[in-house]
């Protein structure tokens, strides 16, 4: 019962984690369309970050996911359990998606701050 009790946590942990990247995203976007279209003039340094910064985050999460791909499916198979699977599978999801994570969030309290 232990171990479902864990993979329900973990799993919980994820949405929500999904959820608040959400908000960030809208939030982001709110400031960002505006700049896109021309209203008022971006920096250049911005739009330049716009790009860069998401190259960055999906090859960060590549890595980090097939880093723990590797490690989360070994000890999986070393020492299956009814949810070491899941488990591996959050596991790995998690570390793909963090740096994108990290990334929205920092932009939408960067670009929320009062100028």
């Amino acid at each position: 019962m232990n171990q479902y009790w864990s993979l329900y946590q973990d799993a919980t942990k994820f949405w929500m984690n999904v959820a608040q990247s959400s908000l960030d995203t809208q939030t982001t976007l709110a400031h960002r369309l505006p700049m896109m279209a021309g209203l008022p003039p971006a920096p250049s340094q911005e739009m330049d970050r716009m790009v860069t910064e998401k190259v960055k985050a999906i090859s960060d999460g590549m890595m980090d996911a097939s880093w723990i791909m590797g490690t989360e499916m070994m000890n999986a198979f070393h020492k299956p359990t009814i949810t070491s699977f899941a488990k591996a599978s959050l596991s790995i999801a998690n570390a793909g998606m963090a740096p994108g994570h990290r990334t929205v969030k920092s932009n939408a309290k960067r670009l929320s701050k009062a100028k």
